[in-house]
């Protein structure tokens, strides 16, 4: 009974989605894409948990709807229009996973996803699979909800998510017993990051989770003129020694590079169908950046005599609202580029295919810890845009945009200058040698996360009302006029809150000096010199 085949990935239910009423279901992988139109999103135990669902059902996509190279640019647009005026080609899709029902078995002889390797690996338990999945500095498990006798023998539907979520976003933190050196010609050395946990993934959203794969279901690379996908095998169709082997070259594919198996692992059952741990065989090595993945943008450093450039994916971070990073996700240039999916929707927009007025821009991703081997946070954060702000890419508005975010970050410094000054006049000195006070310190943190707290929904409300009528030089103007507004009360409230003590101050700093500084400051950083900022505004550093 080891090796029989059980749970079929096909029929059983083990993919968490909300339908289109907020109901949660939990669905096969035919139930997914026979719903879709009537499913609102992934909605599985973490963000990164649905980015690897959403990779395996866009993987699945590529290799049915597109089994050989498209022959035209022309006709991979008319492929996309059709799926998405007429609705997603289902028969064909259920019929392709028909065809390879037998690698969708989680458990038997050849499991769904994973590798055996003879005599090599290093066994966990189940408490690994999802428990590698905690956070460092000893904070709470990400995966709190799985307690009791479940954290040892998992259901088989909770390990299949948690056996692709390992696979793309495991940390550094496995590790080899003594004679795991060479395996299939490969030399075995330290643990990487998968390669999905590199970068911060843009995930556009629709209205339904059929629009959602439609959206990311890019057929061309911007680069080189909209060069076509080569045609790969996924790693369900390739033979037991080339899934150990496989590494996802920089190769003009998909279905092969969605599939890289990142993590070599062999999942372990007892009789009862549950998942009582793991074999980590090994981790493919750390892949050099892959030209052909979608969901990434992509960053350069300058080149120099001495250092040709290096390329790197962007990486979003837990404590910043995305739309700080504005210019990584839409603005294209010389040493930046934004995600495939973003250029590819621009393209689509440009030809009047997709028939929506706004687009909800999704970004995930994983902060790690020390050594990289657990993880800070994960965090997922998104953006709503008209569609009018993809056409603009590195031309009008969307650098504009991108500039005026830098402008709001020098403005928010100014409140963290505000509160430096304040607390002087309060009583706070500033430590000698160059050291910072932690007591100051949070005060400046406190007022820039006040002001950016309240600044979030003003920005994003202010975004969505950019459409291709909208006047640029009015509308950037007016942001700026919520921006000055917005702080201006932010500092009222702080210079209030300090009393009467402040009035009078100590080393000449009182909150009648504080104020006038920050004004001038907040002036320049909004409006740039002039002669009213010369006699009072320096370059705004609120650091201690």
């Amino acid at each position: 009974m080891k090796n029989a085949n059980r749970f079929n990935l096909l029929d059983e239910p083990w993919i968490l989605v909300l339908d289109t009423q907020g109901k949660q279901q939990k669905l096969s992988l035919k139930q997914i894409f026979s719903q879709a139109s009537e499913l609102s999103t992934l909605a599985n135990e973490l963000p990164t948990v649905d980015v690897s669902i959403l990779r395996l059902l866009l993987a699945i996509m590529h290799r049915a709807l597109v089994p050989t190279k498209l022959p035209s640019f022309e006709a991979a647009l008319d492929l996309w229009k059709k799926q998405w005026t007429e609705g997603l080609d289902v028969g064909t899709i259920l019929a392709y996973l028909e065809e390879q029902r037998d690698a969708f078995w989680l458990i038997g002889d050849k499991p769904f996803k994973q590798v055996h390797v003879e005599n090599h690996g290093t066994p966990y338990d189940a408490a690994k699979l999802h428990g590698s999945i905690s956070q460092s500095g000893g904070k709470a498990r990400l995966f709190n909800q799985i307690n009791g006798a479940d954290k040892q023998e998992l259901n088989a539907d909770l390990a299949a998510r948690m056996l692709l979520h390992y696979i793309d976003y495991g940390d550094s933190a496995a590790k080899f017993v003594a004679n795991d050196k060479l395996i299939d010609g490969n030399i075995i050395g330290g643990v990487k990051v998968s390669h999905t946990s590199q970068f911060g993934a843009v995930i556009p959203k629709g209205e339904t989770l059929e629009k959602t794969l439609l959206l990311n279901f890019v057929l061309a690379d911007a680069a080189n003129g909209w060069t076509l996908w080569e045609t790969r095998l996924p790693v369900w169709e390739l033979p037991a020694v080339a899934k150990r082997t496989m590494i996802a070259a920089d190769s003009n594919s998909q279905a092969d590079l969605l599939t890289t198996l990142w993590r070599k692992v062999e999942l372990t059952w007892n009789d009862s169908n549950k998942c009582t741990g793991f074999v980590f065989h090994y981790d493919t090595p750390k892949s050099v950046l892959l030209r052909s993945e979608t969901m990434a943008g992509v960053k350069s450093t300058k080149a120099t005599a001495a250092k040709p450039p290096e390329l790197s994916y962007v990486q979003f971070h837990s404590n910043r609202a995305v739309w700080r990073d504005f210019g990584s996700l839409f603005v294209k240039e010389d040493l930046k580029e934004s995600a495939k999916c973003l250029l590819w929707l621009a393209e689509l927009d440009h030809y009047e295919l997709i028939n929506a007025n706004t687009l909800n821009i999704q970004t995930v991703g994983i902060d790690y810890g020390a050594m990289m081997s657990a993880i800070d946070e994960i965090y997922s954060d998104s953006i709503e845009v008209n569609a009018a702000i993809l056409q603009d890419m590195g031309n009008s508005w969307a650098p504009r945009i991108s500039d005026l975010v830098a402008i709001t970050d020098k403005a928010v410094s100014a409140i963290g200058y505000l509160a430096v000054m304040l607390a002087e006049a309060c009583g706070a000195s500033k430590p000698g040698g160059g050291k910072s006070d932690p007591k100051i310190d949070g005060k400046r943190d406190s007022a820039k996360a006040e002001a950016y707290n309240t600044l979030d929904p003003k920005f994003r409300g202010w975004l969505i009302q950019i459409d291709e009528n909208t006047k640029m030089t009015e509308k950037l103007d007016e942001w700026k006029s919520i921006v000055k507004d917005t702080l201006t009360d932010i500092a009222g409230d702080l210079i209030e809150s300090c009393g009467s003590g402040a009035i009078t101050g100590r080393n000449g700093m009182t909150s009648a000096v504080a104020e006038s500084k920050f004004r001038a400051a907040l002036h320049k950083a909004l409006y740039g010199d002039s002669k009213k900022t010369k006699n009072n505004a320096t370059e705004v550093d609120d650091g201690y």
